[in-house]
């Protein structure tokens, strides 16, 4: 019986350093096939590590270490961050399962004997807390990546330091457990200290999400306030072209009578220039039409600022068009937009060859494919968020981008093939 509950704690010793990853931090899993290989060369490096009573911490977090480090895809300051919160809370549920075991059960005369079934048993349901929680939290892992991305040291130093303290307190509670106390003072104390693990971790973990979500809410209001700029000006613009046109409507007879004037005097050279000055006048509409006024403000005037920036010789396809019902939030398109065109301005400054823009508009089931392609340099797309100077006010490009994503339940892909850009969205 013990044995067979010893292999099975080894093996879920091993899949919870995978689930933890994937289910609660929102981790991606390295494409290589690769991994296929590795996946059994750590499993066998855990049945050796913890097919023993015990192993020790530096076996545990060198082997929690290589585990994202080989099978995850990310960069390295967010697998460091990763980790730090990965040990952490995994150490945490171990122990809170310690204490409920040890205060539930009686220490006996065999302590070593003792020591072992407390593991194995403390192991296996400490693997089954953290399956339900990654069951719990998946759909909101990849907010929590996120969070995880963008965490400040002062942050996991804060959460550290009081998982810290909270560890030095029940290690003072377990050495006075194998002293000499009355078996009520031991269950008394044991669930003292499960309430006050609970209560630490509660306070640790609604402190960065109070922080994150202040950061988010700023983020959010900035692009609001962009947003009803954009809005704004085209408004402004449009009643401006709408009073041009009546006023040219209002007018149009009396060019009719100039030019039949005109040309009742033969003077058809004359009549030619008040022809093609008429020709030549401001043309009142969108040169790019989506079938949506926000878009079409959007994008004409981001292709406007693109072609002032760059000459009349950047080649802009924009093809389909947005439902009469786009099923997104105008505040949302226009975050979409407004980001994906800054991106693109900001790769065509950097980019000396032939620049060209694309944008597809696609409908699907009721939902919107949106592409957007450009010619750039070679990019990074694991570390897209920016290459300007100014993070403060252009980091969160993409990361904003993805945030409407995943608001519709969308999906999006980042490629940069054979010296084009593309971002495609469904949305």
């Amino acid at each position: 019986m013990i044995y067979g509950l010893k292999v099975l704690s080894t093996f879920l010793s091993f899949i919870k350093y995978i689930v933890f990853p994937i289910g609660i931090m929102g981790f991606n899993l390295r494409k290589s096939k690769l991994r296929y290989a590795i996946i059994p060369i750590l499993g066998l490096t855990a049945a050796y590590l913890f097919n023993v009573n015990k192993p020790t911490v530096t076996a545990e977090v060198i082997f929690q270490i290589v585990i994202l480090l080989v099978l995850f895809d990310e960069k390295i300051q967010t697998i460091i961050r990763g980790f730090i919160i990965e040990f952490v809370l995994v150490s945490l549920i171990d122990l809170m399962v310690w204490l409920i075991l040890v205060g539930i059960t009686s220490l006996g005369n065999d302590y070593a004997d003792y020591e072992r079934k407390i593991y194995i048993y403390g192991n296996c349901i400490g693997v089954i807390v953290i399956f339900m929680a990654a069951i719990f939290l998946y759909k909101r892992r990849k907010d929590i990546a996120e969070v995880i991305r963008n965490i400040k040291i002062k942050e996991l130093i804060f959460v550290i330091a009081v998982m810290g303290t909270l560890g030095i307190v029940v290690a003072c509670i377990q050495g006075a457990y194998l002293g000499e106390m009355t078996l009520s003072i031991q269950r008394m104390a044991m669930i003292v200290a499960v309430i006050f693990l609970v209560i630490i971790i509660a306070m640790s973990v609604m402190f960065v999400y109070v922080v994150n979500s202040r950061k988010i809410l700023m983020e959010i209001n900035d692009l609001n306030e962009e947003c009803m700029k954009y809005q704004k000006n085209y408004y402004e613009r449009l009643i401006t072209e709408d009073s041009e046109l009546r006023a040219f409507r209002h007018d149009v007879n009396k060019h009719y009578n100039a030019i039949s004037a005109l040309l009742n005097e033969n003077d058809v050279e004359q009549a030619r220039d008040y022809v093609n000055e008429l020709i030549n006048r401001k043309d009142v509409h969108f040169t790019y039409k989506t079938g949506n006024v926000v878009a079409d403000y959007i994008i004409n005037g981001e292709v406007q600022a693109i072609k002032q920036e760059n000459g009349d010789d950047v080649k802009i396809q924009i093809l389909g068009k947005f439902p009469q019902s786009v099923g997104i939030e105008q505040t949302d398109l226009c975050i979409i937009l407004a980001n994906s065109l800054d991106n693109v301005k900001e790769a065509f400054s950097r980019f000396e060859g032939k620049k060209e823009l694309g944008i597809t508009i696609q409908n699907h089931k009721k939902r919107i494919i949106l592409k957007i392609e450009n010619t750039s340099q070679p990019v990074d797309v694991k570390n897209i968020n920016t290459s300007k100077k100014d993070k403060k006010n252009h980091g969160y490009g993409i990361s904003n981008i993805r945030r409407v994503v995943d608001k519709y339940n969308g999906t999006m892909q980042i490629k940069y093939v054979d010296g084009r850009f593309l971002l495609e969205m469904l949305i």
